[in-house]
């Protein structure tokens, strides 16, 4: 389990450059290593949508503010928000072919 993230981990997250279906894997390794379930709390990955619920702990609303500053990450996954800390991504445009495809 994580304890507060660190400013490294953080930065990562805003600054992941996506370039591959792979690369988008790995980005989900990192949250779900940076992400605090000591709560209750939790990031679920159900076939393309991913729901991370903070439970209003300042770690992982930190790490929903990286995710926000991440700005192809929001603009093509970004599906809804909550009251409560309840965050959902389609992560199915990003691991798409055609989102890949070379013009």
């Amino acid at each position: 389990m994580a304890d507060y993230p660190e400013d490294d981990t953080l930065t990562a997250i805003e600054t992941f450059e996506f370039v591959s279906q792979a690369s988008v894997e790995t980005f989900l390794g990192l949250l779900k290593a940076a992400w605090n379930h000591n709560y209750g709390e939790y990031i679920r990955r159900i076939d393309d949508t991913l729901t991370l619920i903070t439970g209003g702990w300042s770690g992982n609303e930190d790490i929903i503010s990286a995710l926000q500053t991440n700005f192809v990450f929001w603009q093509v996954c970004w599906k809804l928000s909550k009251r409560g800390g309840l965050f959902e991504f389609d992560l199915g445009n990003i691991l798409s072919d055609k989102y890949w495809a070379k013009g």
